[in-house]
This record gives structure tokens, C-alpha cells and sequence, in this order.
């Protein structure tokens, strides 16, 4: 995961929708997320990230002070199942493929992640 990476953020209408959504909900995760941070469980933004070590860029989100490399989830099979006919366009450096396939998929995506850092 590119938890030192650079990250940058746009969150999107879709997010923000999504975010109202599950907000209701009171989610928790186990990731350590400060209460004041920009990027509790209950905002999953895609964006993409650099690991410093390698200057590799990939597809990602952040939950708190962690960036959450999407390919590394992918490659374990964590977004199988998902309308995600290739899951090469997560080692993308843009995010332009994933987004094409719209918001069934992102919002797919998002609930996935959920369920993967969610205590429950």
C-alpha cells in the first residue's frame, strides 16, 4: 500500500452522495482516523498515489492519514465481482478508466471498501 505516497484528492459529487448516505450509518473502522480528519470511513474518494520508494503511480483512495493502494486490493481479489472487466485500471496513473465505468461500479467499489475496513 502506498501509505507514504502522495496523494491528490478531488472529491466528486458522486462522493459526497455516497458519503451522506452511509454517514447515517456511524460507521467505525480499524484504521486510526482522527475525528477531525477529511477522510473518515464515511468518505471514500478515489484519487491516485506515488510511492516515494519506487515513483510507481496508482489508483487509490485514503481512509485518515492512510492512502489505500486500490491495485494492491485488487490484485488480493478484493474488487472481484464488481463490473470490473479488467482490473488492470486500478496500476493506471489516471484515473480515467475506472471512472468510465460509472457510478454502479464506483459505488460498488466504495461499499466493497466499507466492508473490507468496517469493524462490523
Amino acid at each position: 500500500m502506498c501509505v507514504d505516497g502522495v496523494i491528490p484528492f478531488r472529491v466528486t459529487r458522486g462522493a459526497r452522495a455516497f458519503t451522506k448516505t452511509i454517514k447515517k450509518k456511524l460507521m467505525k473502522t480499524w484504521i486510526e482516523v482522527n475525528p477531525e480528519s477529511d477522510f473518515p470511513i464515511e468518505n471514500i474518494p478515489f484519487g491516485v498515489c506515488k510511492d516515494k520508494a519506487t515513483g510507481v503511480v496508482r489508483c487509490a483512495t485514503r481512509i485518515g492519514n492512510y492512502v489505500i493502494d486500490l491495485n494492491e486490493l485488487a490484485d488480493l481479489g478484493y474488487l472481484n465481482g464488481l463490473g470490473i472487466n479488467d482490473i488492470r485500471v486500478f496500476k493506471s496513473r489516471y484515473l480515467n478508466d475506472f471512472i468510465a465505468y460509472g457510478k454502479p461500479v464506483w459505488r460498488a467499489v466504495r461499499k466493497r471498501l466499507l466492508e473490507v475496513f468496517d469493524i462490523a
